[in-house]
């Protein structure tokens, strides 16, 4: 991508930068934002010391500096910006927006490490102006962002000091020379080692995209503030010049992070050599054909809705992309007046399933689904099912949607929504959010295996995609909360495209969780195509979050027998689900008598085996509680090889 680089002159920019050239992307022109005035300027976003040289970075660099001066202030500092007048965010979109009136760019480059409130500032200005933010540094390791930018060349100074341990005297000085003072800092004081806390900034005089270096004449120390505590102090940059410097070949590539997996070649090769499961096994005869005439169930338990199934399907239309947007509108017009009717709305949902018939559908769908949500949608879950696969059917089901609304007034309520590029996880492919917390509870988007910074499918198969998108899991979950980890898991789905992928999941989950809240689910397709997709519900130790999970291994020895004769045995189908859904129910009034509730079943039902008439019928047992039936390929629980014909996620909870 032609990439336009926000600069404040700091190692962050610069390094940001360095990372988008190993990345692939063409640095097209610099950004920079300027105070008023001379010197250290209030801003919650921008940094201001060293803007007097900003003009020579980008002689260094031979590229085009388009700069603004700051007008506004910082107006709205809550978390969530949205455009207001007179605010020093919005000249950043007109500065970009400028920008964009004389050059041809895609992307924003940015060196945000830490901060959230840049973050969602940055972003939300590429999103107004149909750009992608880089942010290759984000959330990354500090100890190693600080070596590595040493490693590579990055000669940055002091220029300002604002922390304890630090003061004038540091002032000047390289990140090489200070780095063994700012891991004794942070030991002593935890102060972030590249200044994220805003211990210090600092001002690059070379690096490897500089075709020269430059080079301070002359510089005088400004005492901003004489705190006896954590004195601030920066540099006044008074006279300067560019010098030529020797030529050097630097390594871009050895920036980007390298994304292994622990399989060897002879397994992998053993994984595709397994033998797939004949077309004589499976019986898809049963229909499982989604009627209009099936109506969403429904369950209000304290701040707590959940809606399933809204279904979207079209009767008799012809498949076109105006047909498909509208059908997707339909559905979440539907699940909105729901909502509205039990004293909710679409902000306050925090999960949602969406099942799509047909992938390629995906995009069309994201640009409907997108209109219904501002700043922060819920987490979601996205896979394809065969929802539909009757001949005679006179609709055609395109899309099924079941969701969990928590109103966040009394709780805890957090949402990691982030849409920069960058190496820490993927950005989301779509409008949702990474993760969404409801007190102590945290619902986490469906991960695949992508790799974060070309957001394209890991190499490697289902091995490499297994072990990267559960490694997304744990980003995702200690960017929620530093103490989160594996260990905290109530809940895992494991969705694969193969029932031979199986194996190697169970076994990556094994050596990485190893927890039996799993359920591993066959399903036509995957979002991008991927192999394999995690979706999780993790839980601080403290909540009083239960999952009850239900399945009965001798299903399908029942279902072996239907496949022979279907006729004679459909009785022994019904009365064996009868008998689960009775155990289901009674599991459920047992916790109610202790304070629990269900929230919503997920029931998981091959498609070899069930018709969809059978399991609403089936579903009427479970009353005051939001069913939703999911026909997948097939379902296996944790270590079995064999596969059942159904199986019951149900999430508890209790409301204090």
């Amino acid at each position: 991508m032609r990439v336009v680089a926000l600069i404040s002159g700091g190692k962050d920019s610069c390094f940001n930068m360095m990372h988008c050239r190993a990345m692939g992307h063409e640095i097209v022109a610099l950004a920079n934002l300027q105070p008023k005035v001379d010197g250290e300027a209030d801003s919650f976003m921008y940094q201001s010391v060293g803007h007097e040289a900003i003009s020579l970075y980008a002689e260094a660099m031979q590229l085009p500096l388009y700069r603004r001066t700051i007008q506004g202030t910082s107006k709205l500092t809550t978390m969530n910006y949205t455009p207001v007048n007179d605010d020093e965010v919005e000249d950043l979109f007109e500065l970009l927006k400028s920008i964009k009136e004389e050059i041809e760019f895609d992307a924003v480059s940015c060196g945000a490490i830490l901060s959230d409130y840049q973050r969602i500032r940055v972003e939300g200005v590429c999103s107004r102006l149909n750009l992608h933010s880089l942010t290759y540094l984000w959330r990354q390791d500090q100890t190693k962002i600080l070596l590595d930018m040493i490693k590579s060349g990055v000669d940055a100074i002091l220029i300002k000091v604002a922390a304890l341990g630090l003061d004038q005297q540091h002032l000047g000085k390289s990140l090489a020379a200070m780095q063994h003072h700012l891991f004794e800092l942070n030991s002593k004081y935890g102060c972030h080692v590249c200044g994220e806390g805003g211990e210090y900034e600092t001002f690059t005089l070379d690096c490897p995209l500089f075709k020269k270096c430059i080079v301070i004449d002359d510089q005088e120390i400004v005492i901003h503030s004489d705190d006896g505590f954590a004195p601030v102090s920066y540099l006044r940059l008074k006279f300067f010049h560019l010098e030529e410097k020797a030529k050097t070949i630097f390594d871009f590539s050895q920036l980007v992070p390298k994304f292994c997996n622990d399989t060897s070649k002879e397994e992998n090769t053993n994984i595709n050599n397994l033998k797939k499961k004949s077309a004589e096994e499976a019986d898809l005869s049963f229909s499982t054909e989604f009627h209009q005439t099936h109506m969403p169930s429904v369950t209000i338990n304290g701040p707590i809705c959940t809606i399933s199934v809204i279904i979207g399907c079209l009767d008799m239309q012809e498949l076109s992309e105006n047909n498909i947007k509208d059908c997707m509108k339909n559905a979440l017009t539907k699940t909105m007046g729901i909502l509205e009717s039990k004293g909710h709305n679409m902000k306050d949902l925090c999960y949602i399933h969406l099942y799509v018939a047909n992938m390629e559908h995906f995009q069309m769908i994201n640009s409907v689904y997108k209109t219904f949500f501002n700043q922060n949608p819920p987490a979601r879950v996205c896979v394809g099912l065969q929802l539909s696969n009757s001949k005679d059917s006179k609709s055609n089901v395109l899309m099924s949607i079941d969701c969990v609304s928590w109103k966040p007034e009394k709780t805890k309520n957090k949402v990691m929504h982030v849409q920069g590029i960058s190496h820490w996880a993927p950005a989301n492919i779509g409008p949702y959010s990474q993760c969404v917390q409801r007190g102590n509870t945290f619902f986490v988007a469906g991960q695949i295996g992508l790799v974060p910074g070309s957001m394209e499918l890991v190499e490697g198969g289902i091995c490499a995609q297994g072990s990267l998108s559960l490694k997304h899991v744990k980003s995702v979950l200690t960017a929620m909360d530093a103490k989160l980890d594996y260990k905290d898991i109530a809940q895992c789905v494991c969705y694969v495209t193969d029932e031979n992928h199986i194996k190697p999941a169970s076994s990556i989950w094994d050596k990485t969780v190893s927890k039996d809240c799993i359920l591993y689910v066959v399903v036509p397709s995957l979002p991008k195509q991927a192999l394999i997709e995690w979706q999780v519900i993790a839980v601080k130790q403290d909540n009083d979050l239960n999952i009850l999970e239900d399945s009965n291994e001798n299903d399908r020895i029942q279902l072996k027998f239907i496949m022979k004769d279907r006729s004679k045995l459909v009785t022994d189908l019904q009365n064996t689900l009868q008998g689960l859904f009775q155990d289901i129910t009674e599991e459920i009034k047992s916790y109610e008598n202790i304070g629990l509730h269900a929230l919503q079943i997920r029931l998981y039902y091959a498609l070899d085996g069930i018709s969809l008439d059978t399991m609403i019928g089936l579903c009427k047992s479970l009353t005051n509680v939001a069913v939703a039936c999911v026909p997948v390929n097939s379902i296996f629980v944790h270590n079995s090889e064999n596969s059942v014909i159904l199986s019951a996620f149900c999430v508890m909870h209790s409301i204090s």
